[in-house]
């Protein structure tokens, strides 16, 4: 489970929040920004539990102090869009209303703190585990963010790293399940890109998350393989997740046979095969035209033939 959370902690800081931890301060010139430490934080618990914890917001300007906001949202994915969603709360987003951050009146939901210019300040948290949770695996952010006590009368910019909080329940009915939808090979242009490629929707119907594998192989007509790939990726409870490979170095020409397969916990694996040809567009009209020209000229031969018959009787 632990590594199912760390594969979801990364992925979506990779493709969320970019680079939001430093391992040391790497101080920029000018305003700068902020970023956390570390970046995913997870842990098993039982109803009534209290876990403890401590987040480093670091300041990367190298000449101004800065305030931060620090605060917890929601963490999902509920649409195969694969878009990261900090608003909506789910049954697996609770934990987000369990944190609270120790500050100079005690442990609150939210606290402002005061980063001197290319330092780093530890703020402890705290997640108070109610009596009674659902059953199964639960998302949190952490966020850090610049804050300004005179809101500004222009245009103002905002820093913000985040840090994903995950939680799994010891108590209740652990619930792996899913469905894979909508499984395609192509070959063509997709987001910019041309090449075969293979797409599948994994749904999470479960309470926890599950762990997904994709591979695409590529064929010759003599069953050699020219080539390979695959991915995972943790897909989160009440989510769903479009996955995308595609091969991009695909020969002018050529008839190829593609196998696509999808695995993920809870469900049996996915197998589709296609045979795709690849052919150029100039190429293509050639060879349609000399095929035109073979049909016409088998058409007229059999024509004559027929008519050489009905006059001279051979």
């Amino acid at each position: 489970m632990k590594k199912i959370f760390a594969a979801v902690a990364f992925a979506m800081l990779v493709t969320v929040f970019g680079a939001v931890s430093v391992s040391a301060l790497d101080c920029k010139t000018g305003a700068g920004g902020v970023s956390i430490a570390p970046v995913s934080e997870d842990f098993s618990f039982h109803s009534g539990d209290v876990h403890e914890g401590k987040v480093k917001v670091k300041n990367i300007s190298s000449e101004n102090d800065a305030k931060y906001r620090v605060y917890t949202a929601p963490y999902s994915a509920g649409s195969s869009d694969n878009e990261k969603d900090f608003s909506t709360a789910t049954d697996h987003t609770q934990i987000s209303n369990w944190i609270e951050f120790e500050g100079e009146d005690g442990y609150l939901t939210e606290i402002i703190v005061s980063v001197p210019a290319c330092t780093e300040k530890e703020v402890s948290y705290r997640v108070n585990v109610p009596s009674s949770v659902p059953a199964g695996s639960q998302h949190a952010v952490i966020f850090v963010e610049t804050y300004k006590d005179e809101p500004s009368s222009g245009i103002s910019s905002v820093s913000r790293a985040g840090m994903i909080v995950s939680g799994s329940a010891l108590d209740g009915e652990t619930i792996e399940q899913a469905e894979v939808v909508d499984l395609v090979v192509e070959n063509g242009t997709l987001d910019n890109k041309t090449g075969i490629y293979a797409q599948s929707i994994v749904k999470n119907t479960g309470n926890i998350d599950i762990a997904t594998t994709n591979e695409l192989k590529i064929e010759n007509i003599f069953g050699q393989e020219l080539w390979h790939d695959s991915n995972s990726i943790a897909v989160l409870p009440d989510s769903s997740h479009k996955n995308t490979i595609m091969w991009e170095d695909v020969p002018m020409l050529g008839l190829f046979k593609v196998i696509y397969t999808v695995h993920a916990t809870g469900v049996e694996s996915q197998t589709i095969t296609r045979f795709v040809f690849v052919c150029p567009l100039p190429l293509l009209i050639v060879v349609l035209v000399l095929v035109v020209i073979v049909i016409i000229g088998i058409i007229t031969t059999i024509k004559k033939r027929r008519i050489r018959k009905m006059r001279y009787g051979f």
